[in-house]
């Protein structure tokens, strides 16, 4: 593969990303939750998706300090980047986690894993057939000392200290993200209280 571009799962994953949560979301307005509003397991699910959400918002910043201004011209092993290879998507997908645990429908968190799945298959292959092609070596090392996706505290890497060069443009752009993904939470919850009324019709044999 000589460019990304070449991959149509890397090339076509953000419209892809955006038609299927939105179609899901507004399924979601109309199906049953998972959980009776209120209770014991109600409120666990909040506890633990908001845990999710802010998880995938800190690890989001932080692989952003790390990476804003390099992407695409050094191969980087800072941060985040010394214990997972890739901590930016491991955080979009606690946020997206998080989204169907707060909306609590399963038509929702079907979209999320299929979407979940298509980046773990699909995107990130793509992109690491890339970066194996124009960094080489460099980066087969990396990959042999540093875990795709569940961080290892012990990998080589972690040991090497170092401060991070943070690009500020990029952490205010990364900033306003996350106070976006915060309001998608809010707004999730909204969903929840939704589903309790006769607004809009239920489709719950389909959804």
């Amino acid at each position: 593969m000589q460019s990304l571009r070449d991959s149509w799962c890397y090339t076509r994953r953000l419209q892809l990303t955006v038609v299927l949560i939105t179609f899901a979301w507004i399924g979601a307005l109309a199906s049953p939750s998972w959980v009776a509003e209120g209770s014991s397991a109600d409120r666990l699910t909040d506890a633990v998706a908001w845990s999710f959400l802010f998880s995938g918002v800190g690890l989001r910043l932080w692989a952003t300090c790390a990476i804003a201004g390099r992407k695409g011209w050094r191969l980087v092993t800072e941060g985040p980047y010394a214990y997972c290879r890739n901590p930016l998507y491991v955080g979009t997908f606690c946020l997206g986690i998080a989204l169907a645990l707060l909306i609590k429908s399963a038509l929702f968190a079907t979209v999320v894993g299929f979407l979940i799945l298509f980046y773990v298959l699909g995107v990130v292959p793509a992109e690491e057939r890339f970066l194996r092609r124009n960094l080489g070596d460099a980066y087969l090392r990396y990959c042999r000392d540093v875990p795709a996706w569940f961080p290892r505290f012990n990998a080589p890497l972690a040991a090497e200290p170092g401060l991070l060069d943070v690009r500020w443009s990029s952490l205010r752009a990364e900033t306003l993200q996350s106070a976006c993904w915060c309001t998608l939470g809010v707004l999730a919850d909204v969903t929840t209280q939704i589903h309790l009324t006769d607004v809009l019709p239920s489709f719950a044999y389909f959804v």
